[in-house]
C-alpha cells in the first residue's frame, strides 16, 4: 500500500463506534523493528490482528526519496507531498477529525508520563488521533543501530501511549513512514546532497 493511502485504505475502516484508533508512528522503523516491538506487545496482552484477505502484516511503499519530509507528510496528509509538521496535522485533521502530535509535544510535566492534551486525545470520543515517535530515526542519524535491541520499553514514549490506549478501549496501529536497511560493510557510494 502506498504510503499516501495507508491512512485513508488501511486505518481509517478500523475506527468503530465506542473503539477508536491511536495511530502511533515510529519514524524510520524497519519491517524488523516492527516484529521486534509486535512480539513484546504479546506478553503484555496486546494481539495483532491482519487484513483477512491477506492473513499477514501489511507492507507500506514509502515515498521516494525515503526521507520523513516526503513520506511521513505524505501518509499524515494523504497525499504525495512534501511537508513539515503543521502541514501534517492539518492534513491528518482534514481526513480524520482527530489530533497528532509530534516529539516536542509529548513530554509530560514532572511526574506524568504523558502531557494532559494527549491524555485528553486519547480518552476523548474521536474516531482517531495519532502521534509520532522519532527515537529509531533520531538513532539512525546518531550512531551504528545494528546491535540495538529495540523494545517497548526503549522507544520513548511508547509503554505509557500503549497503557493509555488500553485503558481507553483503543485500537492501536504501529506503522512507520520509511524503514531503515543496517549497511553491513559495503563500499560506501556518497550522494551528493544525500542527507545520510
Amino acid at each position: 500500500v502506498p504510503v499516501e493511502s495507508a491512512l485513508v485504505r488501511l486505518i481509517k475502516p478500523l475506527v468503530q463506534p465506542n473503539a477508536g484508533v491511536l495511530v502511533i508512528l515510529i519514524d524510520g522503523m524497519s519491517a524488523a523493528v516492527a516484529a521486534e516491538l509486535a512480539e513484546e506487545a504479546l506478553h503484555l496482552g496486546w494481539y495483532e490482528s491482519v487484513l483477512e484477505s491477506q492473513g499477514a502484516r501489511t507492507a507500506v511503499l514509502a515515498a521516494l526519496p525515503t526521507l520523513t519530509k516526503y513520506s511521513r507528510t505524505s501518509f499524515f496528509t494523504g497525499s504525495l507531498q512534501q511537508g513539515a509538521q503543521s502541514q501534517e496535522k492539518n492534513g491528518f485533521a482534514e481526513l480524520t477529525g482527530g489530533e497528532l502530535f509530534h516529539k516536542g509535544e509529548l513530554s509530560g510535566a514532572a511526574g506524568q508520563a504523558l502531557p494532559g492534551d494527549v491524555l485528553a486525545a486519547i480518552r476523548s470520543e474521536a474516531g482517531m488521533c495519532a502521534v509520532v515517535l522519532n527515537t529509531v530515526d533520531d538513532a539512525l542519524a546518531k550512531a551504528d543501530p545494528g546491535g540495538t535491541d529495540w523494545t517497548i520499553s526503549g522507544i520513548q514514549h511508547l509503554e505509557p501511549l500503549l497503557a493509555e490506549a488500553a485503558r481507553a478501549s483503543r485500537t492501536v496501529v504501529l506503522i512507520s513512514d520509511h524503514g531503515h536497511v543496517i549497511e553491513r560493510g559495503g563500499p560506501s557510494t556518497p550522494i551528493a546532497g544525500a542527507e545520510a
